[in-house]
């Protein structure tokens, strides 16, 4: 009962799409780091890539490249992302996560947990992350474990510091350290 009442605090356009909070906070994110290439998995209808889009046309560079696998949720984001008027910073693939394969290094990265891939899949990512990259990691409502499962998976292959943030959905927010001391990747929660 009381976490319903909690959960009625965010704002969802539906049960895939980042809460509004995370969208927003996705807009601010880009904003303040001003990343020159994002990666984001799973485009959904485009809602938080048309967001981190208008950061980068804001910021006056950069580029996200998004994956979608469902052609109708890939068709909805692409008419979201020409409305929206990003269509220049923002690439909407029509690929699985598993299907694509990064050609260069990415400042940012947002992973959606409600991909279909199994979570140690989606660690691949990481190697195309430079030093100091930010990484978001979200998930629907009945993953929230997920995302902390996921970061803790990650602290035996990859050194990085970052917290939990106690919302609904789950959101991890970290930075990529290949500068900290072997064995003292840490997750602050």
């Amino acid at each position: 009962m009381a976490s319903d009442k909690l959960a009625r605090l965010w704002s969802s356009f539906d049960a895939i799409t980042p809460d509004v909070e995370t969208i927003e906070f996705l807009h601010a994110l880009t904003r303040l780091v001003k990343p020159r290439r994002v990666l984001e998995t799973r485009t959904w209808v485009g809602l938080s890539a048309c967001a981190i889009g208008r950061a980068l046309v804001l910021n006056g560079f950069g580029h996200l490249t998004t994956l979608e696998a469902n052609p109708e949720a890939h068709a909805v984001a692409l008419k979201n992302i020409e409305q929206y008027g990003v269509q220049a910073v923002v690439t909407p693939l029509l690929a699985t996560d598993m299907g694509f394969l990064p050609d260069q290094a990415y400042e940012l990265a947002v992973f959606d947990l409600t991909s279909t891939i199994p979570l140690d899949d989606l660690k691949r990512f990481v190697t195309s992350l430079v030093d100091r990259a930010i990484i978001v990691v979200h998930a629907n409502s009945d993953q929230a474990d997920d995302v902390v499962k996921f970061v803790q998976s990650l602290a035996g292959t990859t050194k990085f510091e970052g917290l939990t943030m106690p919302t609904p959905r789950g959101i991890f927010i970290g930075c990529i350290n290949r500068h900290l001391a072997t064995g003292s990747a840490s997750e602050l929660s």
